[in-house]
């Protein structure tokens, strides 16, 4: 889900101080960015600006987060009236920075989810497979490796040799 749908979530299930709830629930929470593929922390969520709000860009020209997106990532924004995130870096740089919610896949997973038995089973299945799928995916691994020539040209530039079937023990 991106940012801006769990904020719909929460805006459409809270009729009064929706805002609060919003940063409450997701104050905290981290985003990976669909257009540098980087992952930030919430630190805030500001209600008072928006997609058509301006900055200033580091050469002095104002631009709005609207053109910026258009023009550097080729995004067009949807929802004008979205608030922004705001991600407050630990060093280095001193100034903010401002994140277009529906630009931003939330990570990890949410309390709704974590309470749904079936959602955490199904989790469970894919980050802790058997012990039979677990070598199965790595007999797979070994025999892409052994099939492609690129691979096979580093693995013999650094010595290396992969096995591809696993060894029997008793």
């Amino acid at each position: 889900d991106t940012a801006i749908e769990a904020i719909y979530e929460i805006k459409n299930n809270c009729k009064h101080d929706w805002e609060s709830r919003v940063k409450k629930d997701l104050v905290g929470q981290s985003v990976h960015t669909k257009y540098t593929k980087q992952i930030y922390r919430i630190d805030d969520i500001d209600f008072t600006q928006s997609p058509r709000s301006t900055f200033q860009m580091e050469d002095g020209k104002s631009v709005s987060y609207v053109e910026y997106y258009k023009t550097k990532y080729q995004f067009d924004v949807t929802d004008m009236d979205q608030p922004l995130i705001i991600n407050k870096p630990k060093k280095g740089k001193l100034k903010s920075i401002y994140l277009i919610p529906e630009f931003c896949l939330m990570t990890g997973l949410s309390d709704k989810q974590r309470k749904d038995f079936n959602f955490m089973r199904d989790v469970a299945k894919v980050i802790k497979p058997s012990p039979v799928a677990r070598m199965s995916s790595s007999v797979e691994l070994a025999n892409l490796i052994e099939s492609n020539k690129k691979c096979q040209e580093m693995m013999k530039d650094w010595d290396i040799k992969v096995i591809p079937k696993p060894l029997s023990l008793q």
